[in-house]
């Protein structure tokens, strides 16, 4: 309408006729990986409220990284949400539902040490979960999220965060 132009970065908009500079979601996965990896980590899971293709290339990114260091992502220590779009009281629903899911996965005796999350509020469902249980956060467990900045808030200490700097990308 009022003829701005304008460049989408990361991902588009539904009825949106723009330019998008995407970022690689898959080497922000296996950065995440390998910084797990370098950590000593071995058994290690994902976690999404939403499936989309960016939290897929998360998940795939994280998988290469995992299995390029001997290990694997298995099935059963990934959590994915639905697929679509989701209006905010669905994403809440599923994040809760998903809160149990991570709570049945932190009580086997094998679970994962570390858990990597697609979105920031993820990560703090996922840290309330894991503390709920008994366990410390960092220490018994290390939570990884993606983040397009840095993480601020009370837990920011707790969270270690990969962030993506979207005006670096979009200047390049």
């Amino acid at each position: 309408r009022m003829q701005t132009p304008v460049v989408l970065i990361h991902r588009s908009i539904e009825g949106v006729n723009a330019p998008v500079i995407r970022l690689s979601s898959e080497a922000v996965g296996e950065k995440a990986g390998q910084m797990l990896i370098d950590a000593g980590h071995r058994r290690v899971g994902y976690m999404t409220n939403h499936r989309f293709d960016i939290a897929e290339g998360y998940a795939l990114g994280l998988s290469r990284a995992l299995h390029a260091a001997g290990g694997e992502l298995p099935e059963a220590f990934q959590l994915w949400g639905e697929h679509g779009r989701m209006t905010a009281e669905q994403q809440d629903r599923a994040l809760t539902e998903q809160g149990w899911q991570l709570d049945a996965l932190l009580s086997q005796e094998d679970r994962p040490t570390a858990i990597v999350t697609s979105f920031h509020p993820v990560a703090e469902m996922a840290y309330l979960v894991a503390t709920a249980r008994g366990l410390r956060v960092p220490g018994d467990l290390s939570i990884v999220t993606v983040s397009p900045q840095d993480v601020e808030g009370p837990l920011a200490r707790r969270i270690t965060a990969v962030t993506m700097d979207e005006t670096a990308v979009a200047e390049q």
